[in-house]
């Protein structure tokens, strides 16, 4: 059995997201690599083709992206202590790293149509985790401060546009003390 770890969309699908994913992305350690193929191969559930790996989920057909790395030079050593294991027994990234993640690689696409698809399904993935983080980690009081920072580096209206109203408390939720 190998150690690895899912992350990108698919890895959002196993905790709600809804968005349709077309891969799998798994970092794993690197010591697993050279003997992956071969053992993956074994498993009803993977074929190997023109040197791609794909795995079946019901009718469907997905490649497996293998990755040494993941954004830049993250390893699975790197990642691993940031992750959580789902009720699925799935082992997934907790979701402050899988949202750095996905605003790093948000940033690093290309301009041209794939790059500008890509920064879609990203966004959507952001929204995603919004959603979810923001009910438990509300602003409150930094309200302001978080603006002007965002305004500042010209940032607002994108962190806006992409769920961060949804850390926002009203005012009128801060305390006495907040206000000040």
């Amino acid at each position: 059995k190998y150690r690895h770890i899912l992350i990108g969309g698919a890895s959002l699908a196993c905790r709600g997201s809804t968005r349709a994913t077309s891969d799998i992305d798994l970092p794993l350690p690197n010591a697993s690599i050279p003997h992956l193929v071969s053992g993956l191969t074994q498993s009803q559930n993977v074929t190997c083709r023109g040197g791609v790996i794909y795995t079946r989920a019901g009718e469907s057909e997905f490649p497996v992206d293998i990755l040494e790395s993941a954004v830049g030079d993250r390893t699975f050593e790197d990642l691993e202590p940031f992750t959580i294991t789902t009720l699925c027994g799935i082992k997934t990234l907790d979701f402050p790293i899988a949202l750095g993640i996905k605003i790093r690689c948000f940033y690093l696409r290309n301009d041209d149509d794939y790059g500008i698809r890509k920064q879609e399904s990203e966004l959507y993935d952001i929204r995603f985790i919004y959603e979810i983080v923001a009910k438990a980690i509300p602003i409150g009081c930094y309200n302001m401060l978080v603006k002007d920072r965002l305004g500042a580096r010209g940032d607002l209206a994108l962190f806006l546009s992409i769920g961060g109203h949804k850390f926002q408390v009203p005012w009128e939720e801060d305390t006495d003390d907040q206000h000040e």
